[in-house]
């Protein structure tokens, strides 16, 4: 065993700790994270994410088609009958993005229901602010796989996998049932791109961020190598659970997912 392999052992040995402090933190939380109100009608379906690859796609709009964060801007939010919005960044309850993009995303798409992080419970603001769009429930799908614990069923309402919000979606419909999901959009490439100055998302770039900051690049890129790690054990949990993931993406950063 090499000095990496130390590395990469312990780094999940602090994971773990981390998913052990995140459990007990949402226990109190746990009636309201037992549930979504979905019908499922279908074995699979849609998940379009933000990447620069989903600007030109053809989906089949028949499927349930899920959209997260900002992806009410894509043009198949307002072409689907009623898309469903996933959405889990703090930065909605930290005052980082303001909460009116729930009304852009109505203003975008009437039919459009949310599925939302349960940490937003803890904000007033925002549990005023929900009562005016369709809420289908809350998730806490944050633990960090490993490989420790990647060998576990997907169920509705438990403590799921996730961390990113590509990430928590995936772990959404594995508990929900679905068994093939078709991903677009799913680059996991930000990072490089941003360093190229290419565009980072479908709609343009994250203003937000300062990529001539050799601080903040040092650890965006120590956070893109944990995001290949972590989705390279929640690969391995969804094909535990039976469920297909069909990568529409030529990116090499998610090419775990690829068709097996």
């Amino acid at each position: 065993m090499n000095g990496w392999d130390i590395k990469e052992y312990f780094d999940e040995i602090v994971f773990e700790s981390y998913n052990l402090y995140n459990f007990i933190h949402s226990i109190q939380y746990k009636n309201k994270i037992k549930n979504i109100e979905l019908e499922l009608n279908h074995n699979q379906c849609n998940l379009i994410l933000n990447g620069p690859s989903s600007r030109d796609i053809n989906i089949d709009t028949s499927l349930p088609c899920f959209f997260v964060n900002y992806g009410f801007n894509h043009q198949y939010f307002k072409q689907v009958k009623s898309p469903i919005l996933i959405i889990i960044d703090t930065k909605l309850i930290r005052g980082e993005w303001d909460l009116s993009i729930l009304t852009e995303a109505l203003k975008a798409n009437q039919n459009v229901k949310f599925i939302f992080n349960y940490k937003y419970l803890t904000s007033k603001k925002f549990l005023s602010y929900v009562k005016k769009v369709n809420c289908l429930g809350y998730i806490n799908n944050s633990r960090i796989p490993t490989r420790f614990n990647w060998k576990r069923k997907l169920e509705i309402g438990k403590f799921n996998f996730g961390v990113g919000v590509a990430e928590q979606a995936l772990s959404l419909m594995g508990s929900l049932g679905y068994k093939k999901i078709n991903t677009y959009g799913f680059d996991g490439n930000n990072v490089l791109l941003a360093l190229t100055g290419k565009d980072t998302h479908f709609y343009g770039s994250d203003s937000t961020k300062d990529w001539s900051d050799p601080r903040f690049i040092s650890r965006e890129l120590r956070f893109l190598s944990y995001f290949v790690d972590r989705n390279y054990w929640l690969s391995k949990c969804l094909k535990y659970n039976n469920i297909k993931v069909k990568n529409y993406t030529s990116s090499k950063m998610t090419a775990m997912y690829n068709e097996r």
